[in-house]
């Protein structure tokens, strides 16, 4: 999607770590394929070793920061390169930098989460007509790679008190227990926050305890 698709070219160069594993670089291969079968043309990759400047260029980087120097260098090196990824839990994240340039960051904790990940990228254009490639941030999670769910990260939404204001309009917000359903227009003060009750939860509240949502909790 644009800025890194501009009039059926790749306006960007896709990354991976110099010392990256397989999964990585068939994530990068998954995505360069979805973008030539949507048409998109001028497909570039690098290694992390090749991009002198991470800010100078949008860049689509695959790998964390564990595994991918532009991926760390764009997250401020961070001490925890995990982080605070899980089992089961990929995200993709849109960084815009101070010159316009973007990075989108494509992470997962394991093999399996990285696949999910970038099979998503890859098939952004359906992703994107349900309306689940919005924010600057998504989780993605899912046991195989044939039942992917897609989430806005609560990192996208306006905070009060720490947590998110997801309203009860759009997603169900249980209590403690994981029984009680909130009807007060918000989900503050219940632990756990789903867009139905079999999907698995991506957030928690403002003042709630320990939320319960097992390796998809944020």
């Amino acid at each position: 999607p644009y800025p890194f698709v501009d009039n059926g070219k790749l306006n960007a160069i896709i990354v991976v770590g110099d010392q990256t594993d397989s999964s990585n670089v068939i994530s990068s291969a998954d995505i360069a394929s979805g973008l030539k079968a949507a048409g998109v043309e001028m497909i570039s990759a690098k290694f992390a070793s090749e991009v002198a400047d991470s800010f100078a260029q949008n860049v689509i980087t695959v790998g964390g920061p564990c595994s991918n120097a532009v991926t760390a260098n764009i997250l401020g090196n961070p001490v925890d390169c995990t982080v605070g990824l899980k089992p089961g839990k990929a995200v993709i994240k849109l960084v815009k930098h101070s010159n316009s340039k973007y990075a989108l960051i494509v992470m997962g904790y394991e093999a399996m989460d990285m696949r999910r990940a970038a099979k998503v990228l890859a098939d952004y254009k359906k992703w994107q007509d349900v309306g689940k490639l919005t924010g600057n941030e998504v989780i993605v999670t899912g046991t195989a790679l044939t039942d992917i769910a897609v989430f806005e990260s609560e990192k996208s939404f306006n905070t009060n008190s720490g947590g998110a204001l997801y309203t009860s309009a759009t997603y169900t917000c249980y209590d403690g227990t994981g029984g009680g359903v909130s009807t007060s227009g918000n989900c503050i003060g219940y632990d756990e926050v789903r867009q139905s009750a079999e999907l698995g939860c991506f957030g928690h509240c403002a003042t709630s305890g320990t939320s319960k949502c097992g390796v998809n909790n944020l």
